[in-house]
């Protein structure tokens, strides 16, 4: 989300004054929910220990805290409801920027929040949305170093420990393992200390792991696969061992001669072959062999670097003095290698070797501060293409940072990042996904001496960006910033630290700092009460906040409050054109389900969803109906018990809501809900002694068809649920019977194995479509236009792999004559084949249902396909043409959770070139829904 503005110690929004969570501050400025406060100080004091702020872990006495009430109340509802939908404030922000036209070639920065050290940042290292650091704390210990690791995703500090007398040299995750936290830890007296993390529903827990000891100061490590790290100690000393109990130690230079110093900054390169810098020197450290020199600059003093060995790429950070012999500051260059791999035949054994090329050089002639943060390489993978770029501090301005492409122009926009002189690092966090059409997103921690902030990334990715060399762009931060104002002059808030930054009374009411200041000035005789409440107060009854968030201290260029984009407001800007006329996603409903969603189904703005429910639930079956009209919702309990084998929406009628339930065990259960949802009308079961329900259909408003397992297709009424045979089926036709869906009065279409069936009431049924090459995944019927689109797959080998194709097929089902024996004439459905559209295997990997859309506009079809992509995480929404083109993506976490996408309802037109539908993704235990609005194509 936008704001860091939850609760610290639970990761839950603040609600309003007066309620279970309210929002509390201590006496020395940090804030805390009113019920985290009481469980903490009940339990301490009920032991009759001391309390600690949560933050600072300053004493505090009873009665150190207070309520804050000048909060506006937007920003409490702006957080519940994104948290309620799970929006991301920052997409949202993005999104509405790319609408107006705002964000095409510019890239955007958009700080979600910002988390305090409790010291000054000494070493850190950052892998699966933690970051571990040792800060620096003059007064604990000796030493004075703390161990901290926080959760990027919440700010929350998961483990806070002073580390006693020893000192702390070097830190390295474990990036090889996901299930635990796992690292090591070096020590200036020759210890390596493994650590294992856990996060249980219980708290966090650390559990120490094996321990080496070496003679002399370690001065560097970093694992090289699951279970395997490499360390330096003293001079000329590489070691690799296991993290397993009684793990051998290899002395990785064993037999060689090297003799050059001590080994800093060891990266892997690849398996087995490490790379480390000695004497500003890069090596290249293979077992047992002669190291030899990657890369090595006698102008330059390679201060650090950065290798991908996927990328085959290498980022120096370089050094040199000056070369006014006056000054003493040091200029900065960067330097990007390419890593080139050589081979060797020797005695039959085949060895490789490694050398650079120089790809790109950035130098600075002007520094105006020293730099030594770590590059780091970024990669975007577009379809069959990859582009390299790398963020980087520019030296020659303090508050300007500059993004390094390939490309071959150059242009600038400047702006600001705040104190980059105490910048040092940057890491990314989460792979470039994509965002919007062209626009990628990823998520970045910046690190700094006091702090780190989370930022999102948006970098817009034209056509022309790809196939280009070496371009290199300045860019800048732009903060999203909240209206929020001292209630004394009516003045935004500014940045701790300052003349307005921001102040609470014990009284809990919010002041700027320099209207504090005046207030108590303009008091006569000591006589000084609240502005707000006029309680009586000393002049020391006000002191400051720290962790509000930085995004809601100062208002918008235009003064506004960032809010959440609403469907109305979207439609309003769509038809007053302030927006482009751009497809895009809206979310506007999340629905947790308690349970395991094996069926669902669509119709008339209804999600029907049928459930396996949890053991803790008095009922184990249920189906739960859900209205995007209200986003009111309907649980109804199912009589039979027996696994769930179809579901369906009555999509014949409109005044009620209905749908139908089968079971394995042949039980049939017809449910009728008001449209409000507020009450079950009425509820039919009875049970078909045939078999298994397949699959199920309404083919008028009291009639209901569905498929038996070896016997065939019965019709029933409604109302009494009396079946009878529906069609005519050869005897190898009586088998699995799937998707039947309503054609026409009387007629369904319905697939039995690799063919899609007509199924015609009292007639034989015949096959409508069928290929020997491609295999039917599944089928949508447009029942005004009479088309047919076929979603199937074709195993294909190439050079001896087998390659999964898919295919979309569309046909147009015609009314034709066939005659029998020349004495009888009965109506038959043919389909024709109009085109084939081959689609991208990396979009299209699945079998789940993918939700279709048939829209006629001024008499002309379009076609569009919703489909989940689990390997980028993203809904992908496609435009069927003579080809697939993607239109626009949604992001999404856990794409392979997702069962399917749902169309549930018509579209509606904007205007005379827009429409709008709804559009429900299905995950295994909740539902999505969003709106898709789009222009009509030409």
């Amino acid at each position: 989300f936008l704001m860091s503005f939850l609760c610290r110690m639970c990761s839950k929004p603040y609600t309003e004054p007066g309620t279970d969570h309210a929002l509390y501050s201590t006496t020395c400025g940090h804030l805390i929910g009113r019920s985290c406060l009481m469980e903490i100080s009940n339990s301490i004091y009920d032991r009759g220990s001391q309390l600690n702020c949560h933050e600072c872990f300053r004493i505090l006495k009873r009665n150190d805290w207070h309520p804050i009430y000048n909060v506006p109340d937007e920003i409490f509802n702006l957080t519940l409801n994104s948290i309620k939908l799970e929006r991301d404030l920052n997409d949202e922000y993005a999104k509405k920027q790319y609408l107006m036209g705002n964000l095409q070639q510019d890239p955007l920065f958009l700080k979600k929040w910002s988390s305090f050290f409790k010291g000054t940042l000494q070493k850190y290292d950052i892998f699966n949305n933690y970051i571990i650091v040792l800060v620096g704390v003059p007064h604990f210990s000796k030493s004075g170093q703390l161990l901290e690791i926080i959760d990027t995703r919440t700010g929350k500090f998961c483990h806070s420990r002073p580390l006693g007398s020893r000192v702390c040299t070097t830190i390295g995750i474990n990036k090889y393992k996901d299930s635990v936290l796992e690292f090591g830890i070096g020590y200036a007296d020759g210890t390596v200390q493994i650590f294992v993390g856990t996060d249980r529903k219980l708290g966090f827990s650390i559990r120490s792991g094996e321990c080496f000891q070496e003679k002399d100061k370690i001065h560097s490590l970093c694992y090289i696969d699951k279970t395997k790290i490499a360390y330096s100690f003293g001079k000329n000393n590489l070691i690799v061992v296991g993290t397993a109990k009684n793990s051998r130690k290899y002395e990785w230079l064993e037999g060689s001669y090297f003799t050059k110093g001590i080994i800093t900054n060891i990266q892997l390169l690849t398996d087995n072959i490490l790379l480390g810098l000695v004497n500003q020197t890069i090596y290249v450290f293979m077992k047992n062999q002669e190291p030899y020199i990657l890369f090595e600059n006698k102008e330059d003093t390679i201060v650090n670097y950065t290798v991908d060995f996927s990328e085959k790429m290498l980022i120096l950070l370089c050094h040199k003095g000056a070369t006014n012999r006056r000054s003493k500051k040091l200029l900065t260059s960067y330097i990007v290698l390419q890593i080139n791999e050589k081979s060797l035949k020797n005695n039959n054994i085949i060895e490789k070797s490694y050398h650079t090329s120089t790809l790109k050089v950035v130098r600075y002639d002007k520094d105006t501060f020293s730099v030594d943060s770590k590059p780091e390489l970024l990669f975007l993978d577009k379809e069959n293409e990859s582009s390299l770029f790398s963020l980087l501090p520019n030296p020659e301005n303090k508050s300007l940072l500059e993004c390094h492409f390939f490309h071959e122009e150059r242009f600038t926009k400047q702006g600001f990042l705040q104190n980059l002189v105490d910048f040092t690092g940057l890491v990314c966090i989460k792979k470039p996904r994509l965002f919007l059409p062209n626009i990628y997103k990823m998520k970045l921690i910046f690190l700094f001496k006091d702090r780190f902030d989370v930022v999102d990334f948006y970098l817009p990715t034209p056509y022309t960006i790809l196939n280009m060399f070496c371009h290199f762009v300045d860019f800048f931060f732009i903060f999203v910033q909240m209206s929020f104002v001292c209630f004394a002059c009516f003045e935004p808030f500014t940045n701790r630290g300052t003349a307005h930054s921001l102040y609470t009374t014990k009284c809990g009411h919010l002041i700027g700092l320099s209207c504090w200041e005046n207030w108590k000035l303009s008091t006569i005789n000591n006589n000084l009460r609240c502005f707000n409440c006029l309680r009586g107060m000393a002049r020391g009854d006000c002191h400051p906040i720290y962790n509000i968030p930085d995004e809601i201290l100062c208002p918008n260029h235009d003064g506004s409050l960032k809010t959440l984009l609403d469907n109305d407001s979207v439609e309003e800007q769509y038809l007053s054109k302030k927006f482009k006329q751009l497809p895009i996603f809206l979310k506007t409903l999340i629905n947790n389900v308690d349970g395991t969603i094996e069926l669902f189904d669509g119709y008339n703005g209804y999600i029907l969803v049928a459930s396996l429910n949890l053991p803790k639930r008095k009922i184990s079956k249920y189906v739960r109906v859900l209205s995007c009209h209200n986003e009111g919702e309907c649980d109804v309990e199912l009589y039979e018990q027996s696994p769930l084998t179809a579901a369906a929406f009555n999509k014949c009628r409109k005044d009620v809501v209905e749908f139908g339930i089968g079971f394995k065990s042949g039980y049939v259960q017809i449910i009728t809900c008001s449209l409000d949802l507020s009450q079950v009308i009425s509820s039919v079961a009875c049970s078909c002694n045939y078999g298994k329900i397949q699959s199920m259909s309404f083919t008028e408003k009291d009639k209901i068809v569905y498929s038996v397992e070896e016997y065939g297709i019965v019709v029933a009424e409604t109302s009494i649920l009396k079946s009878t045979s529906w069609v005519n089926l050869k005897d190898s036709e009586r088998c699995n019977i799937t998707d039947l869906q309503r054609f026409a009065d009387n007629v369904l279409l319905g697939r039995i194995d690799n063919s899609i069936y007509v199924f015609e009431k009292s007639e034989n049924s015949y096959v409508i479509y069928h290929d020997v090459d491609k295999t039917i995944i599944n089928f949508t019927i447009d029942v005004p236009t009479n088309m047919l689109l076929i979603f199937c797959s074709e195993d294909e080998t190439i050079d001896g792999s087998t390659i999964t194709s898919y295919f979309y097929v569309l046909c147009k089902i015609k009314e034709g004559t066939s005659k029998k024996n020349k004495i009888s004439a009965k109506n038959k459905y043919q389909a024709s084949v109009i085109k084939i559209i081959k689609a991208n295997s990396k979009y299209l990997g699945t079998s789940i249902r993918n939700g279709v859309l048939f829209f006629k506009g001024d008499e002309r079809l379009s076609m569009y396909s919703f489909v989940p992509n689990a390997r980028k995480n993203v809904l992908e929404a496609f435009y069927i043409n003579n080809r697939l083109d993607c239109i626009s993506v949604e992001g999404f976490e856990n794409l392979n959770d997702c069962r399917g996408v749902l169309c549930i309802n018509e579209p509606t037109m904007l205007s005379s070139g827009f429409f709008k539908v709804n559009i429900a993704l299905i995950f295994s235990s909740k539902v999505v829904v969003l709106n898709f609005y789009c222009p009509v194509k030409d």
